[in-house]
């Protein structure tokens, strides 16, 4: 998906949207393996900026230096965001679904694309990358 988007020079606008929405799945990934110290909220979208300062080529950090500064979060705390996550979704969902204001602050596409990767980084199916689903 990923590799398609970049080889195509013109991408339809909704793709490109799309391909946007990727960052908040990065920001978990950064997160994850103790790149990026904190998540902004659930209602925040994660700044390009703390992106670059994580991830080489913009950081000031060799790809060789990223991946061997990198360690996994312990299981305990990757476990307890996806259930954080997977509540915050659902309680998005709800929301949207019975035409009211979520109980708590959370912006549907943005927890639904964290909820996604932190299923990935614990294994959600053994799906790979572009399989994993975010289920509420």
């Amino acid at each position: 998906m990923e590799l398609a988007f970049l080889e195509n020079p013109s991408p339809p606008e909704k793709v490109i949207v799309d391909r946007g929405w990727d960052s908040e799945s990065l920001m978990v990934l950064a997160w994850a393996l103790g790149h990026v110290s904190q998540l902004p909220a659930a209602d925040e979208q994660c700044e390009l900026g703390q992106l670059g300062d994580a991830f080489p080529p913009f950081a000031d950090i060799s790809a060789h230096a990223f991946i061997a500064d990198a360690r996994l979060r312990p299981d305990t705390e990757l476990q307890q965001l996806q259930e954080e996550c997977f509540h915050l979704h659902a309680e998005g969902r709800n929301a949207r679904l019975q035409n009211r204001a979520p109980r708590k602050a959370v912006n549907i596409e943005i927890i639904q694309e964290r909820h996604r990767a932190i299923n990935w980084v614990n294994g959600y199916d053994s799906a790979p990358w572009d399989e994993v689903t975010s289920d509420t």
